[in-house]
């Protein structure tokens, strides 16, 4: 049978698309006349008719009936007369047809009612790039920077900042060159870390903030080595996950002011301002941290017993004297807007 097919009402887009591994119907279908097609296709082996011991001999007429015992199973004797040992072996992996056999319908593997549904196939296509458990996600989403930072970190392990590199994967210029060193593509761990005009802002760091292999690994290895380090870097005491993120920011806005305005800053104006935003978000994170020291005072007022203190209320200084109490049974109706 064929590996999965799907059967719905719901037609998808384009079953190349959704399921590459989708082969052709190789199995004999269980049709009302249980007729031998000419287009009957045998695993490695081909079309059924190769496979006929005479050429000449026309299987259009004949059913699969034909080739079954008194028992319902397969007769290797009457097989033997029409077909190869070849098609034979094949023939016999495949159940018999019988009267209570229902017509072959396609159907979708992946959902319990076997109907097809997009977000089935697209779970299906990503499920061996996709990995929600991966402990790597929460070294992203859960940085202490704001969520423009976790998204550019995003895209960055993703491979998606628009380099020359990706720009010519989409046809949006012909050179992936490196618009500032000129030697290599400019992919982003290239952008990020190894060409010469950024691989300097670096090396300004103190020697103990970048591991010993910093320059030479991936940029998955790089990103989750960096991102999940929270070593606080003496010279500053900012944990160096936050001082890595914002390097990065700083770097690829670097870049895009090179490039598109034809105006950069100078190598220490990156790293001086990249320190300066790690330090704000360390200290912001910090402050979020504190505990008050007592609870939280919740102002109450008590009803007046009479309109001359209900006057009083407009006074802010009198606020915190009054608590609400035993409300009065009668209001009048000259205070009613008060309410």
């Amino acid at each position: 049978m064929i590996d999965h097919i799907f059967y719905s009402s719901e037609k998808p887009p384009d079953l190349q698309n959704i399921t590459p591994h989708v082969q052709p119907m190789q199995s004999f279908a269980t049709t009302d006349v249980l007729a031998l097609r000419e287009s009957i296709e045998l695993p490695r082996l081909g079309p059924l008719r190769d496979h006929r011991i005479d050429p000449t001999t026309n299987i259009t007429d004949v059913t699969f009936w034909n080739f079954l015992n008194h028992q319902g199973e397969w007769d290797i004797a009457k097989l033997g007369e029409t077909f190869t040992p070849e098609a034979i072996q094949h023939i016999l992996s495949i159940k018999p047809p019988s009267f209570t056999d229902m017509p072959d319908s396609c159907f979708w593997r992946w959902t319990s009612d076997h109907n097809f549904h997009l977000q089935s196939a697209y779970s299906n296509q990503v499920s061996e790039t996709w990995n929600c458990l991966d402990p790597f996600w929460p070294q992203i989403w859960k940085l202490k920077v704001p969520q423009r930072l976790c998204l550019f970190l995003w895209l960055v392990h993703h491979q998606k900042l628009m380099t020359n590199v990706e720009r010519c994967k989409r046809c949006l210029t012909l050179d992936p060159s490196c618009p500032i060193c000129h030697t290599f593509d400019e992919s982003t761990l290239h952008l990020l870390r190894d060409c010469p005009a950024t691989k300097q802002i670096w090396e300004k760091l103190p020697p103990s903030c970048l591991p010993i292999n910093f320059f030479s690994l991936c940029m998955d290895d790089w990103l989750r080595l960096n991102l999940g380090s929270n070593a606080l870097i003496q010279d500053w005491n900012i944990p160096w996950n936050l001082v890595f993120t914002s390097l990065l920011w700083h770097i690829w806005k670097n870049r895009n002011e090179a490039v598109f305005a034809e105006s950069s800053n100078t190598l220490d104006v990156v790293l001086s301002r990249s320190i300066t935003l790690a330090k704000y978000y360390n200290e912001e994170w910090l402050s979020s941290c504190v505990v008050p020291s007592s609870p939280p005072c919740h102002n109450q007022w008590r009803c007046p017993e009479s309109a001359d203190k209900l006057a009083k209320l407009a006074d802010p200084a009198c606020f915190d004297t009054v608590i609400f109490e035993n409300p009065p049974a009668v209001i009048e109706p000259s205070l009613l807007w008060i309410l």
